[in-house]
C-alpha cells in the first residue's frame, strides 16, 4: 500500500504529538484505560489512522507487558511507587519504539523494497486481518 508523502508527514506529525495516558476507570476502578490526545486530524486518511491505531495498541501491549524493558540493555526507572505512574512513565520513554512502528507501518512499497524493513508481527496480523474485514463489507 502506498501513501502520499505529505500525508506519511502528517501522519508521522501526528504520532509525535500523541499524548498515551492509561488510568482506571472511573465506574469500576478496577480497569486500566488507555486515553489518546489529541484527536486525529481529519486531514489524514482512514486507512492510515488505523495503521496507526495498530501501532498503538502494540505500543501500549509491549510498555504493560514490559517487553520493551526486557530488551532495554539499561532501562530507565521511574522511581514511583504507584504501576499507573510507571506505565505512563514508560509510555512516554519508549515513544521513539511507537514512531519507528509507525513510520515502518506507513513505508511505501518502493520504501520496503530498498530497505530492510521490519514491521512487527503483531502489526503485520492485525494489518491483514483489517483488510480481510474490509473486504468482507
Amino acid at each position: 500500500m502506498s501513501y502520499a508523502v505529505n500525508d506519511i508527514k502528517k501522519a508521522v506529525e501526528y504520532t509525535e504529538s500523541l499524548t498515551i495516558n492509561v488510568g482506571l476507570d472511573p465506574q469500576d476502578g478496577k480497569t486500566l484505560v488507555f486515553e489518546h490526545t489529541p484527536a486525529p486530524p481529519e486531514d489524514i486518511p482512514t486507512e492510515m489512522l488505523a495503521v496507526i491505531d495498530i501501532c498503538v495498541e502494540y505500543h501500549q501491549r509491549c510498555v504493560f507487558n514490559q517487553e520493551y524493558q526486557t530488551n532495554d540493555v539499561n532501562p530507565p526507572f521511574s522511581g514511583a511507587n504507584d504501576p499507573i505512574v510507571d506505565i505512563n512513565f514508560y509510555l512516554e520513554h519508549y515513544k521513539y519504539k511507537l514512531l519507528e512502528e509507525v513510520k515502518k507501518g506507513l513505508a511505501s512499497d518502493e520504501d520496503e523494497s530498498e530497505s530492510d524493513r521490519k514491521i512487527s508481527e503483531f502489526s503485520k496480523v492485525m494489518l491483514k486481518m483489517r483488510e480481510r474485514t474490509q473486504k468482507k463489507k
